[in-house]
């Protein structure tokens, strides 16, 4: 199992970079809109056709495995949790940012892009962003690392105008040029060079972003493969107690942590360390014990050592038990399934699976990674279901650029909203004769990027093409395969 989800990142990162990319060419200079055609839809199910929810009788099979997995990991938290309302920050990618990007991210209007993604972020419901500022992009000798750092100084600024709550990954950059237009070279990348950068990184995010939340290290089977370098437990350790020894932390919370799927004993370690804010978990397969009882155990860990516990990376990974650790050249393929519609009913049963373990594990933040599908998804037939990935992929993309345009959620980004709304509403009426919150007495700017008065037939098409392009970059990662781990 150990490196199945090295390659779920690898075809989580592609996709993510191109979304972004194409919502910033949606911020080109195009003409603008009447008044009266620039007015926006407010999101609503009622704007969007019913999609087609029953599943086909070849993912019958699984999606049934699925579903009796999710109820069975509902029916737990059900019976553990007593309702009571943790303060529980949500959150989503902040797509158009990722690190990933590369150069795309020095553009003038690569801001406009953020402006926008923000804006219907916010408009969902959420509380907070995760930004991916990908180490080395902030280190001094890195390629126009100051035009870098010049972009992550006004996401952060962004961000905080909205009164969103900013968490900042520094994890390691990809380097295979299939997933990334980064330039990245570690040959002869040693772990003391490694670990001394890393800080520089670490210091010029909370210098120049000030984000709440700031987690150095995740998913270390990860960062091994990305590095070449050895990220065993007491390696991670290291790194983590040089990263945080003296560090002027300006309010920011700093943490690091691994996948449910990773060994037990990295969150163990991290533990220990004193200074460390918080431990991070990422959540993918429901498959094994992946959900009850790893993140049971990970939560009593930080409890034990007083730590704060966050769900930065979240998603349903929807694959048979056989498919997690066999070698198979057909990964892309297990990705392409999400885009289907059938799917939503699972999806939105998982988020509020999420939703409930946030609370019922005292969660500080809980972020879901795949935004498109809070967007929209494509209906199944036997026609796309013999389609390549990379076509797959651009009709969905096609879709959640038209609805990111329009601000339409699909059923699963309502299900996300209305979550959040629900219990945000239940915890402010059982605090309410108790805690009189700052946002009380606080009014939110709201922002309308000049990209929302353009013409939507051209933005939407440059959103689609671009995304349609990730899709491709995922599929050349078909042909690398996964080994089963020992």
């Amino acid at each position: 199992m150990k490196r199945v989800f090295r390659l779920i990142n690898y075809l989580m990162i592609s996709h993510l970079v191109v979304f972004g990319f194409a919502i910033q060419c949606a911020n080109a200079q195009q003409p603008e809109l009447s008044s009266s055609s620039s007015q926006l839809h407010s999101p609503g199910l009622s704007d969007m056709r019913q999609l087609q929810t029953t599943p086909p009788i070849r993912y019958k099979d699984l999606y049934s495995t699925l579903d009796t997995k999710l109820n069975s990991i509902l029916s737990y938290i059900n019976g553990q949790w007593t309702s009571t309302i943790h303060n529980v920050s949500y959150a989503v990618e902040l797509i158009a940012a990722n690190g990933h990007r590369g150069e795309e991210l020095l553009k003038q209007e690569s801001i406009q892009s953020i402006t926008l993604m923000l804006d219907r972020l916010k408009a969902l419901g959420i509380k907070g962003v995760k930004v991916a500022a990908k180490y080395p992009l902030l280190t001094p000798d890195f390629p126009n690392s100051k035009g870098y750092l010049n972009f992550y100084t006004k996401v952060g600024q962004e961000v905080k105008a909205r009164n969103l709550i900013l968490y900042v990954a520094t994890t390691a950059a990809f380097r295979d040029p299939s997933f990334t237009s980064l330039k990245v070279d570690y040959a002869g990348l040693t772990f003391q060079q490694f670990k001394k950068e890393l800080r520089q990184q670490v210091e010029a995010v909370i210098a120049n972003m000030q984000p709440d939340y700031l987690t150095f290290a995740n998913e270390p089977e990860t960062e091994a493969m990305n590095t070449g370098l050895e990220f065993s437990v007491q390696n991670m350790r290291e790194l983590a107690e040089y990263v945080l020894n003296g560090l002027d932390r300006k309010g920011t919370l700093i943490g690091a942590g691994a996948g449910t799927w990773d060994k037990i004993e990295y969150f163990q370690s991290l533990a220990q360390i004193p200074t460390l804010d918080y431990l991070d978990m990422h959540i993918y397969p429901i498959n094994s014990d992946f959900v009850i009882d790893r993140t049971i155990r990970i939560a009593k860990i930080a409890k034990d050592y007083g730590k704060k516990l966050l769900l930065s990376e979240t998603w349903l990974y929807k694959v048979w038990d056989r498919e997690l650790g066999t070698a198979t050249a057909a990964a892309a393929e297990l990705f392409a399934r999400d885009v289907f519609s059938f799917w939503s009913p699972l999806d939105q049963r998982f988020i509020e699976a999420m939703v409930k373990l946030s609370h019922l594990l005292k969660i500080e933040l809980c972020s879901f990674f795949w935004m498109q599908y809070l967007y929209a998804y494509v209906e199944y037939d036997e026609q796309k279901n013999a389609m390549k990935p990379n076509q797959l992929f651009a009709l969905v993309n096609t879709e959640a650029a038209k609805n990111i345009y329009s601000n339409t959620l699909s059923p699963t980004g309502k299900k996300y909203q209305s979550l959040i709304s629900t219990l945000s509403s239940q915890r402010t009426e059982t605090t309410r004769t108790t805690i009189q919150t700052s946002e009380t007495t606080k009014t939110t700017q709201e922002h309308e990027p000049t990209s929302m008065r353009r013409q939507p037939a051209i933005v939407i098409g440059i959103l689609a093409v671009t995304l349609a392009a990730g899709a491709i970059m995922i599929y050349f990662f078909r042909k690398r395969g996964i080994r089963r781990s020992t």
